[in-house]
This record gives C-alpha cells, sequence and structure tokens, in this order.
C-alpha cells in the first residue's frame, strides 16, 4: 500500500503542507487548494460536500442526514474535500476502511472507494489523484490502529459512467480493473457484481429502490492480477456486510426485516454461485 502511495506522491505536481492535522495545502504555481478530512457535523464544508456529490451522481449520496448526524463520526470512514481559495467543494471523495474477517487472527482489510468527483471547471488537474493520496494514506493510517494489512482496494462504477471511469482508474498509478474469471469453456467472463437496494420500505420490507448491476473494479496491494475466487467472495461479503445489509433498527418490525436481509442474502448467493463457476477457483483483473 505504501508502494502505491509513493507512486502517486511521484506523480505528483503539487507541493503539499499541512496546515493543521486534518487540512493540507497543495499548491502548484498559482494554483492553490485546500485538502480536508471532515470529521464534523459543525463542519460547514460537509453540507457543501454532500450537496456536490448529490449533485454528480444520478443516484446522488446514500443518506445525507446520516452522514452528518452519524457516519461522520466513524473512524473507518473518510470524507475528504478538496476546497478553492475562497472555501468552495470543488472536489469529493468517500471512502471506508473494511476489514474482512471477525476473527481476532485475521488481519486482512480493503480500502472501499465509494465516491470520487471533480467539479467540471476543475477537471484535467489530476485532483483525484490527489484524493487517491489522502485515502490511500488514510487506509494506512487505520491499518496501523488495527494491525492489520490492507489487500486490495475497491469500488463500484455504474455501466452508464464506466468508459470515464476507467479513465481514472486505468492510470498507472491507480491501476484498478474489473474482475474476470473463465468458465469450464475456457470463455473469459466479467463477474457479475450487483449493489443491492439502500432504501427500504420500513413497514413491508420490500425495496424502495433497484438494486443496481455494477462493475467490481479492484486493485491487489501486492501488484497480483489474479487471486482465488474465495477471496473475491470474502471481500464482496465485507462490502455486502458494511453498507447493503439492512440494520433492524430502520424496520417497523420483524418481519419486514427479515424480508430485505433475504433479499441481500439472495444478491449475495447468485455472485457466490457465479465463482462457483470460476476454472481452477481463479479469477483475475483486465
Amino acid at each position: 500500500m505504501q508502494k502505491l502511495l509513493s507512486r502517486l506522491q511521484a506523480k505528483s505536481k503539487y507541493t503539499r503542507e499541512k496546515v493543521f492535522s486534518y487540512q493540507e495545502m497543495i499548491h502548484s504555481g498559482q494554483e492553490i487548494f485546500f485538502i480536508d478530512l471532515l470529521t464534523s457535523h459543525d463542519d460547514l464544508r460537509l453540507k457543501q460536500y454532500c450537496d456536490f456529490l448529490s449533485n454528480t451522481f444520478e443516484q446522488g449520496m446514500d443518506d445525507d442526514e446520516k452522514i452528518m448526524n452519524e457516519w461522520i463520526f466513524d473512524q473507518n470512514i473518510a470524507y475528504h474535500a478538496v476546497s478553492d481559495r475562497k472555501g468552495k467543494v470543488i472536489a469529493a471523495a468517500n471512502s471506508s476502511y473494511l476489514p474482512l474477517g471477525s476473527s481476532p487472527t485475521d488481519h486482512d482489510a480493503i480500502l472501499a472507494v465509494w465516491y470520487v468527483a471533480v467539479d467540471k471547471e476543475y477537471r484535467g488537474r489530476r485532483l483525484a489523484n490527489e484524493l487517491y493520496q489522502n485515502m490511500y494514506q488514510f487506509a494506512l493510517d487505520r491499518a496501523q490502529v488495527w494491525n492489520s494489512k490492507v489487500k486490495a482496494i475497491v469500488g463500484e462504477a455504474s455501466h452508464q459512467d464506466i468508459q470515464t471511469i476507467e479513465q481514472v482508474l486505468r492510470r498507472e498509478e491507480i491501476a484498478r480493473r474489473r474482475v474476470y474469471y473463465e468458465d469450464a469453456k475456457g470463455l473469459a467472463k466479467e463477474v457479475s457484481y450487483v449493489s443491492p437496494p439502500l432504501k427500504w420500505d420500513s413497514e413491508t420490507g420490500a425495496p424502495a429502490e433497484e438494486a443496481q448491476p455494477n462493475h467490481l473494479m479492484l486493485k491487489l496491494t501486492d501488484g497480483q492480477e489474479s487471486m482465488p475466487a474465495k477471496e473475491l467472495l470474502r471481500i464482496i461479503t465485507a462490502i455486502y456486510r458494511d453498507s447493503y445489509f439492512p440494520r433492524e433498527e430502520d424496520f417497523m418490525n420483524k418481519e419486514s426485516y427479515a424480508r430485505a436481509s433475504a433479499m441481500v442474502h439472495d444478491y449475495l448467493r447468485t455472485i457466490e454461485d457465479t465463482l462457483a463457476e470460476a476454472r481452477d477457483g481463479e479469477v483475475f483483473l483486465r
């Protein structure tokens, strides 16, 4: 992970200076920006941050109110904002540090990158790369706290925006790729991945939005281009466990909670069945 961070730093045109514990200034020539790790719901930039991402992505943020009042205090979630000289948020990223196992002896984890966006006016300045530097450092800091190792950087990419997203992710200094497997006939197939609904009817347990078929984009920190399918399933399970399985307190009764939970289990089971088709139990990046 440190090598990946060093590669980003070597490619950067910006000079960095620490301003406060959670703020850095980056500058190149006459350009000056500030990168903040947002940690308080009282920070005025947090509302700007949520609005910026909600306006950028068609699906919007998961839940602005929960971000500002609950998740902002979770030290395993990072909300990074890039501001201009006037304090306007012009780029943002959201990521999570996710342990893969519940056993005290299982020290593997992943960095899940959820959202990265740059204002159209500021594209071409490699601000996404600067945000990745902050996310990688965040993951390294959490790994030190947990005495763990970051196994992979993972994210979801929509079908609609896959070409634009890959232009950034396929850069040598980021190098996240789609995940494939060979079936019994030797045909290469992309691993089918679905992002389950995030919103549910609290009374009935029915989904309040559609599930989204997405591309899984992955980088192994050890530089390998393949991995056991069972390890990929462990990564996907961690993502589902953290982000998609519903919480019982969000439902009016146990029956509605059970119905929603069963639907998410079914999505995960479908992915598991797909990975069972992988020849030699291996998947690869391409």
